[in-house]
């Protein structure tokens, strides 16, 4: 270390005497050691007269300032402080001409090149061996590296917390060892219905069925990726209700323990919505299956046959429609008579458009039901001769809906009420019967049957083929 370097900084080592020929005595050994010392120091160390007079610079004060030794030793130290500081630095030397030291305090100084930097700064005077105060050291630690990662980490914590709480997705933080909720945010308190301070007294494994708790536990105790993505899984709300949901999540650390970040998605709208669709696509499938067109009409002369307590009604011909020649006649045409009073209930929008189309064709009017709540209302309203049955439909389906029409209907009279079904399997028929119906018929309905066996029971006109 130089002249320039070490002069006037001892601390509470003596200052360093003349050099001499004779051998280095103790105190010149540690004059030495200190010297090293102060070279290897990460702190910026400066000697300063107590006039403020720059009379030492080590390695660190070079890089933390910006000066070298050689043009910082012989300055005044003001040319570190930036305006308006000027009294703090008068005060600093005012309590080492005292003696006293001046414990670290943050403060700012200038580089050579103007730019303040924040420093911690600690101030102890310097005496000879007779006790007698000949200056002051200063020991700086750049602030602003700290500072820096201080308010990044802060700024990251402040988005962290907006995006959590914001989130419209219920997300929470546990623990991975006890299971316990560390956080939750307003999402999960809505949707799942317990507050924060209830929240933050559950594990885990309180918002799980009780069933699914083994196979839960079983599943976190595997060794778990950083990030994962898994589901379905069924949480319990705190009415009881259970939902399904897709579950994300993150491992971090939290105040010092490995936790868990996760996000939960309900997926039970959409699993119910994409059911609904599977059960329109294999209904419309089944609904377009060619079926023996005869059956719809064996059907409607079986019910009327039972409504009428006719005898010996003969069997209608299994050949297909196509046998029959010529195109239907509108029921219309046929003898007068009472008016015909038909019903289509039928949840399906196209199906209840293709059914109305049919009707008119044959010079007929028919009232719609979307569901077969409205088709008992209608039946109360007006008794219809005719009810064309969907059995699948939303509120009450079809076997519900012909149960209380029977339940409802007059003493003495009885409405013709035909399944219309996607379902040809064994046992379908008895279902139908059992519910009320006089018959049933798979899906779609043909003009030319739907026109032969309202021409035949309606009006009893003969439906066999014509030349």
């Amino acid at each position: 270390m130089s002249e320039t370097r070490s002069a006037g900084i001892s601390g509470t080592v003596s200052a360093r005497l003349p050099a001499r020929d004779a051998e280095p005595t103790r105190e010149d050994q540690a004059q030495a050691l200190l010297e090293s010392i102060l070279d290897a120091s990460a702190d910026a160390i400066v000697g300063k007269a107590l006039d403020g007079t720059i009379v030492a610079w080590n390695p660190a004060a070079e890089t933390l300032y910006g000066y070298s030794a050689a043009e910082a030793v012989g300055r005044p130290d003001s040319v570190l402080t930036p305006p308006g500081r000027s009294g703090e630095a008068a005060r600093v030397m005012d309590s080492v001409k005292r003696g006293e030291s001046v414990a670290r305090f943050e403060t700012v100084r200038i580089r050579k090149d103007g730019v303040p930097i924040h420093v911690s700064l600690a101030v102890a005077p310097v005496r000879t061996n007779t006790g007698v105060i000949t200056g002051a050291v200063m020991v700086a630690r750049e602030l602003g590296v700290r500072k820096r990662a201080a308010a990044f980490r802060l700024e990251t914590e402040a988005k962290f917390r907006l995006l959590f709480q914001a989130n419209p997705l219920p997300m929470w933080v546990r623990d991975c060892e006890t299971l316990r909720f560390l956080d939750v945010n307003h999402a999960a308190v809505a949707r799942y219905g317990y507050s924060r301070q209830e929240f933050l007294q559950l594990c885990i494994t309180d918002i799980h069925p009780l069933e699914d708790v083994p196979l839960l536990l079983r599943n976190l105790a595997r060794k778990r990726e950083r990030l994962e993505h898994y589901g379905p899984s069924r949480h319990r709300f705190k009415d009881g209700r259970v939902v399904e949901v897709e579950i994300a999540s993150h491992l971090l650390g939290w105040n010092g323990r490995s936790a868990c970040l996760v996000v939960a998605q309900d997926i039970s709208d959409r699993k119910r919505a994409a059911e609904s669709l599977r059960e329109s696509e294999e209904r419309f499938r089944t609904a377009v299956k060619p079926i023996r067109q005869s059956h719809l009409l064996q059907a409607i002369v079986t019910a009327w046959a039972r409504r009428r307590g006719a005898a010996g009604v003969p069997e209608v011909s299994s050949a297909p429609a196509e046998a029959h020649r010529g195109a239907p006649r509108p029921v219309a045409e046929a003898p007068a008579g009472p008016a015909i009073r038909i019903l289509i209930a039928e949840d399906n929008a196209v199906n209840r458009r293709v059914a109305v189309r049919m009707v008119e064709k044959l010079g007929l009017r028919a009232d719609l039901a979307a569901d077969g709540r409205e088709a008992v209302r209608l039946f109360e309203m007006l008794p219809y001769d005719l009810i064309l049955m969907d059995c699948q439909m939303p509120n009450m389906d079809g076997y519900a809906a012909a149960r209380e029409i029977r339940r409802r209907e007059p003493p003495g009279t009885h409405s013709l009420i035909i399944a219309m079904t996607a379902e040809a399997m064994a046992g379908s028929r008895e279902r139908c019967l059992e519910a009320g119906m006089d018959d049933y018929i798979t899906k779609p309905v043909s003009l030319d049957n739907l026109s032969a066996i309202l021409d035949w029971w309606l009006h009893g006109n003969d439906p066999s083929p014509r030349p």
